[in-house]
Parts: structure tokens; C-alpha cells; sequence
């Protein structure tokens, strides 16, 4: 192994409590050490070293798994066999439940709740002609703001998520100019100061 000299040997935790997180960061390491001091071994090498680091759980594991000859000689098809192996069971049904109980924080913007209600609705296994739709409904439901709520659900059927999402934004813009104006009008014109510290 001279070509890994002075090169951290890779190995898995199987102990971790992430299983899935400790395996993903596992392949991002083997995938560097493949391109670098073992880029010119072979597949069929190269897959040795993979078993050889996942070691005899490992190794017990993959004889388990429906796999060819073949695909046990290639690095990239044991990974993905064992992504698969470690990818969490979800329940559909149990995810969309969730998503229908996300509401939107009341100092959280629009994006940061879009982005969480994309990333629940990726467990929820809808059609992706269905997804945007979902979330939609959810961001009306959920929206922390009465007025921007108001204005979507008088929106037309053919309202999009893109275009609820601009709306929003349109809406929080407007908030920050009012309070901006509100505490410019604070300001004492005399003096400069604010008038609440001018009154103490």
C-alpha cells in the first residue's frame, strides 16, 4: 500500500448513532482516495480496498445484498447498494402529516419557510406535479401573516407556488420599508434624537 503512504486509511463506524450520515461522509473520503493516490488502480482493485475498509460487517453485509459478480467488483455499485442498505425507511404518510403541522415562525421569511417545506415535502412522495401544489397549500395554511394569507386565497386556480412566493416576499419588503419609515418618524426633527431617548 505504498501508494496510501502518508494518506489516512479510510474506515467505517459501524457503531455511529447516523448511520446513514457516518456512511455518506465515509464514501466522500473513499471517493478522494480513489481519485488520488488510487486513481490509476483498477475497478476491481479499487473495490477490494472498499470491502477491505468497510471491514467483516461489512463484508458479511454484502453477501447478503442481491448483487451480480460484477456489480461486487465495481466501487461505485457497492456504494450505492450500501447507501441504499443505510437510507431511512419512511413513512409517506406520517411525513405529510408532519408537513400539514409546519407553521411558519413568526420572525421566519418566507424563503426559510419554503425551504423547510420543500425539504418535508421530499419524504411525502408526491408526483412531482403534485409537490409544488403541497406546498402552496401548506405556506397559505401555515402563514404566520393574516394579510398575506388574505390575498392568497382569493388567488385564482392557476395562483402559482412561484408566484405566491413572490407575493410574500413583496409583503415582507413592504413591512421592513413601513418600520424603517416608523422609526425614522420617531427621530425628533429638533434635535436628531430619537424621541424616546430624548424623553429620558
Amino acid at each position: 500500500m505504498a501508494e496510501m503512504a502518508g494518506v489516512q486509511i479510510p474506515s467505517f463506524d459501524w457503531d455511529a448513532e447516523d448511520l446513514p450520515g457516518a456512511f455518506r461522509k465515509f464514501t466522500q473520503y473513499v471517493e478522494h482516495v480513489f481519485k488520488g493516490p488510487l486513481a490509476e488502480k483498477s475497478s476491481e482493485i479499487k473495490a477490494s480496498y472498499l470491502l477491505l475498509w468497510l471491514g467483516p460487517t461489512g463484508i458479511d453485509l454484502i453477501h447478503t445484498f442481491d448483487m451480480t459478480d460484477a456489480a461486487r467488483k465495481d466501487p461505485k455499485a457497492i456504494m450505492e447498494r450500501f447507501t441504499t442498505h443505510f437510507k431511512p425507511k419512511t413513512n409517506f404518510r406520517l411525513a405529510r402529516f408532519n408537513l400539514q403541522r409546519m407553521k411558519q415562525g413568526p420572525q421566519e421569511t418566507v424563503d426559510d419557510y419554503v425551504a423547510r417545506l420543500r425539504l418535508q415535502s421530499d419524504k411525502c412522495k408526491f408526483s412531482e406535479a403534485e409537490r409544488p401544489d403541497r406546498i402552496l397549500e401548506q405556506l397559505i395554511f401555515g402563514s404566520a401573516h393574516q394579510k398575506v394569507q388574505e390575498k392568497m386565497l382569493v388567488k385564482g386556480e392557476d395562483f402559482t407556488l412561484d408566484e405566491a412566493i413572490d407575493l410574500y416576499r413583496t409583503y415582507e419588503a413592504n413591512r421592513r420599508h413601513m418600520a424603517d419609515f416608523k422609526d425614522e418618524n420617531d427621530m425628533d426633527m429638533a434635535t436628531g434624537m430619537n424621541k424616546v431617548h430624548a424623553v429620558k
